[in-house]
């Protein structure tokens, strides 16, 4: 896997000291919930937004932009069924049952990709890996406000999932800040531009204010007791380390190019989605306890595991 282990350890430790910061000041009060749920709308609706509409012009002139993204949309139409295959078979063989086997699921096939992912993926890759990259949160998308609603809900009770919430879900400002940009990609539209530049100038603050995002929201959960969470050991080998692995192995046998390649290998490697334990709640699910303790697991464990696949995919 051609990633500079230097960067990619660095970066690491760069996730893992911001997010700290982000638990540290939720604990000690300065980041006050309000405050923290404000990152979330600052990011989903401005800042994120705004780098998508910004890198895809920046792309325009690498000729293999659109080569990428056809060669990883395809394989993420494979991979999440394969995931979720994965994850409702051992949550089979690990004797669970009902909400706690969806739960598990969901943990094993959802990744963190808008707060974790594009950052990451900003810092380590070139524009052209970002736009396959913001392709690929599209068909994230229109997975989890399906599939995962299903996963995540009780059927007794909770919000039921119908086309409206999901074209809702899916009207999302990153959405459309990924179309906007796919149009101006289309167009043409210099790079240079004074306000594409000051949009990609917002767009930078989305690492720092991800990882303060996922450091607080973390702080602020109901965690319990961590020895109830131990399932999420199965999730770590299984999401963050043999499936990124089996995937490099057999997109390389299947000569996909190096960086839709990598791209993908990252993506299954990402964290489980931080936002699982709060659908749990909305949906109605019977292990919303167990999904926030698996979230602050699962996501510190992805600083250490994410730079292992790296190291057994070279």
């Amino acid at each position: 896997m051609s990633i500079d282990m230097n960067t990619l350890i660095g970066q690491m430790i760069m996730f893992f000291v911001i997010l700290g910061c982000g638990f540290i000041g939720a604990k000690l009060g300065l980041l006050k919930a309000e405050v923290i749920h404000g990152l979330s709308s600052l990011l989903m609706g401005v800042v994120c937004p705004l780098m998508m509409i910004a890198v895809f012009p920046s792309a325009v002139q690498e000729e293999n932009a659109w080569d990428i993204a056809k060669s990883v949309i395809p394989y993420a139409l494979i991979t999440y069924p394969l995931l979720t295959g994965a994850g409702f078979l051992t949550g089979t063989l690990l004797h669970f049952r009902g909400d706690k086997r969806k739960i598990f699921t969901a943990q094993c096939l959802f990744g963190n990709m808008a707060f974790f992912g594009l950052p990451l993926v900003k810092e380590i890759f070139d524009p052209v890996a970002v736009v396959a990259f913001s392709f690929c949160i599209v068909i994230d998308n229109l997975f989890l406000w399906t599939e995962g609603v299903l996963l995540t809900s009780k059927s007794e009770r909770g919000q039921k999932l119908s086309l409206k919430l999901v074209i809702k879900k899916l009207s999302n400002p990153v959405i459309v800040g990924v179309l906007i940009g796919l149009v101006l990609m289309i167009l043409k539209v210099p790079s240079d531009l004074l306000i594409l530049r000051s949009f990609d100038t917002i767009g930078s603050c989305a690492k720092p204010l991800a990882l303060l995002y996922i450091g607080g929201t973390i702080a602020l959960m109901e965690s319990g007791s961590l020895k109830k969470a131990w399932p999420v050991v199965f999730v770590i080998i299984i999401k963050l380390i043999v499936m990124p692995v089996v995937i490099f192995r057999v997109m390389t046998c299947l000569g996909v190019n190096d960086l839709a390649r990598n791209i993908w290998t990252l993506i299954i490697a990402l964290p489980s989605m931080a936002s699982i334990p709060i659908m749990a709640e909305s949906f109605g699910s019977t292990e919303v306890d167990y999904a926030a303790q698996g979230v602050f697991i699962i996501t510190l464990a992805s600083l250490v595991t994410i730079p292992l696949v790296v190291m057994l995919c070279r």
